[in-house]
C-alpha cells in the first residue's frame, strides 16, 4: 500500500475534513461562530464507527443553534451540504455536544453553553427556549 493512499484513507476516517470550507458554510447559512466551534469540537470528537459526514454535519448545526440562539438552518439543507441524510443529522447530534462538553472549554466559543449542555442531555433541541 502506497503512503499516498494510507494518506487517503485517514483523510476519509477524519471527521474534519468532511466539513466544507468556511466560506461555503457562511454561503449555506453556518454562522461563522458556529463553523468555528463545529471544527474544533471535530479536531477532538472519537468518530469511532460512525459516518463522518453525519458527525460533521452535526456539529455544524449543533453549533449554529448554540452561536445564533435559533433553529435557522435546516437540518435537511445541512445534509444535503455534506452528502448524508438528516437522520444521520439528529442521530448524531447527542455524541457532538457530549464531546464538546467533555473535551472542549465551550467558554472560549461564542455560544450558548446551555444549549450544547441540553443537547449533550436530551440529544434535541426542542424544549430549548430559543
Amino acid at each position: 500500500m502506497s503512503t499516498a493512499t494510507i494518506q487517503e484513507y485517514r483523510d476519509r476516517l477524519d471527521p474534519v475534513n468532511y466539513l466544507p470550507n468556511r466560506e461555503d458554510a457562511v454561503d449555506a447559512g453556518v454562522s461563522p461562530a458556529a463553523w468555528r466551534f463545529a471544527r474544533a469540537v471535530l479536531d477532538v470528537i472519537d468518530a469511532g464507527q460512525y459516518r463522518r459526514a453525519a458527525i460533521a454535519a452535526s456539529a455544524v448545526y449543533v453549533a449554529d443553534v448554540a452561536a445564533t440562539g435559533e433553529d435557522r438552518v435546516s437540518q435537511t439543507s445541512l445534509a444535503e451540504l455534506f452528502g448524508c441524510s438528516d437522520n444521520g443529522v439528529r442521530r448524531h447530534m447527542q455524541l457532538v455536544a457530549q464531546t464538546a462538553t467533555s473535551k472542549l472549554d465551550v467558554s472560549g466559543f461564542d455560544v450558548d453553553e446551555s444549549v450544547i449542555r441540553h443537547v449533550a442531555r436530551t440529544g434535541r433541541v426542542t424544549g430549548l427556549s430559543l
